[in-house]
């Protein structure tokens, strides 16, 4: 057994000495460094709830903002929710990070 720090999270994981690939589920307890930011393109499946989660109509999501008709809407401001990466709640989804590590074989002498 061979223990390894993992680049993302810089947590010890542990592989067998000649594997050639690992993939590690990342897991620091900072949801920054354990979660991906993914842009929603269509409907897709919860890998939590395994449910369909049906996308919203992206030309229609300034429709409900708080901010329309007011100066700050006028000007562009923008007020929506936000993720841990700073992404807009309503255009990406959260999932968690696997880190794929290429390896060499170790020479046991």
């Amino acid at each position: 057994m061979v223990v390894e720090i993992c680049p993302n999270c810089q947590q010890r994981y542990s592989r067998e000495a000649y594997d050639t690939s690992f993939v590690h589920t990342c897991n620091s307890g900072r949801a920054v460094l354990d979660t991906d930011s993914i842009l929603k393109r269509g409907n897709y499946e919860d890998e939590v709830t395994k449910q369909t989660v049906q996308v919203p109509n992206a030309n229609l999501l300034d429709s409900a903002s708080k901010l329309r008709g007011t100066r700050g809407g006028i000007e562009g401001n923008t007020e929506f929710t936000r993720n841990v990466h700073g992404k807009n709640v309503t255009l990406f989804r959260t999932r968690q990070h696997f880190e794929h590590i290429r390896t060499r074989p170790h020479v046991v002498s």
